[in-house]
């Protein structure tokens, strides 16, 4: 079986703020690696986990 290929993510700025335009699917996977990481994150937006 083949692993399917995730859609790459849009990285946006605006100011000194950078944003990722993440479908709402793997926003909860991704803030958890940033964390992980040590990458502070925040998850805003209009989604709700």
């Amino acid at each position: 079986m083949t692993k399917q290929k995730k859609k790459k993510l849009c990285v946006t700025a605006e100011g000194k703020r950078r944003y990722i335009s993440v479908p709402q699917a793997r926003s909860k996977e991704l803030h958890e690696y940033l964390r992980s990481k040590r990458v502070r994150s925040a998850r805003t937006g209009l989604h709700r986990f």
